[in-house]
């Protein structure tokens, strides 16, 4: 989801997403997947740690 950080797993809590598949086939299912999956495109940010201080 953007604007949120994405934490791998035993941490985390999400998975980015999930294909789903139908085919005549079990081979074609397998290739429906592969092909989904070979699309995926990730942008991941690296996280830029903040300091707040407090006001006085």
């Amino acid at each position: 989801k953007r604007d949120q950080r994405f934490v791998p797993w035993p941490e985390g809590s999400s998975y980015p997403g999930f294909i789903f598949a139908r085919g005549g086939t079990a081979a074609d299912v397998v290739t429906s997947l592969r092909n989904a999956h070979a699309a995926l495109q990730f942008d991941v940010d690296r996280e830029i740690p903040l300091r707040v201080e407090k006001e006085k």
